[in-house]
């Protein structure tokens, strides 16, 4: 029971993380165990450094270097944290510029060692067609450093973590994690309030069915305007989520457009 706690626990921390740190998203654990155990022989712990009134935890670069070729997914991208010589390299965010102000000219904790410990990795889908893989850590120290300085345990509320691969998306795969990710919410809420003895909470996940071939660069406001002149019986189709193979009905669709304004942008 205390495990199921805690993983709710972080889980609504990776829905803040997404919803105040990167504009929404949609927080997925997965499992790594080739990954996980080169991550629990590297050095849990990094140096507190400061950038122009941005303060991070340098860990070592094997986090990501040696992580990455581990994650065995298509498409990722290695961060630009090794632009330049004077690029953070692998690390954990701490403070960011806007919060500077409420610390004091001189940090007496800079160049200072802070231990973490390793969660689990996790995938956020980002709504600039991105989507970040994160390995997820706790470090009662950095809460204790941000505590003691009148900020909050967790920077904007979110994990601490190490940021270790990207991933960018063409707009049709982001209108169908947006409503995969609404469908998860708000639509199966009320689904479960207004049916609690059906189907609906059987069906986590969902997938878009019958859009025309030439929708690479769809925007929500396309897809609306397809679903408006549709053919009677028609459904709409966007790739499958991995595989996720749960077709969504046409009420949910119809339901989602009612919240979608004309300009296509969700309230």
């Amino acid at each position: 029971m205390l495990t199921k706690i805690k993983n709710y626990i972080l889980l609504c921390f990776l829905v803040l993380f997404s919803a105040l740190g990167y504009t929404a998203g949609i927080p997925e654990k997965f499992e790594n165990e080739v990954a996980m155990e080169y991550a629990l022989n590297l050095p849990q712990e990094g140096i507190l450094h400061i950038k122009e009134g941005y303060l991070y935890l340098k860990v070592d670069d094997r986090y990501i270097h040696h992580l990455f070729p581990l994650l065995e997914q298509p498409e990722l991208e290695i961060p630009d944290y090794f632009r330049s010589p004077s690029a953070p390299g692998a690390h954990i965010s701490v403070v960011y510029e806007t919060e500077r102000q409420q610390l004091p000219p001189q940090i007496p904790e800079i160049g200072q060692t802070f231990d973490f410990y390793i969660k689990d990795f996790y995938s956020i889908f980002l709504r600039d067609h991105e989507e970040i893989i994160v390995l997820v850590v706790e470090s009662p120290m950095l809460e204790d450093f941000r505590v003691k300085y009148g900020l909050s345990e967790k920077l904007l509320g979110h994990e601490y973590h190490i940021t270790l691969a990207l991933k960018h998306y063409p707009a049709n795969q982001v209108i169908m994690k947006e409503l995969r990710f609404w469908y998860n919410t708000k639509w199966l809420e009320y689904m479960k309030k207004k049916d609690p003895y059906g189907t609906w909470g059987n069906k986590p996940y969902m997938i878009v069915k019958g859009l025309p071939d030439d929708y690479k660069h769809l925007t929500r406001k396309d897809l609306r305007s397809w679903w408006n002149t549709r053919k009677p019986g028609s459904y709409p189709q966007v790739d499958g989520y991995e595989d996720d193979d749960v077709i969504v009905t046409q009420t949910f669709l119809e339901n989602w457009f009612k919240m979608v304004s004309p300009d296509g942008k969700v309230p």
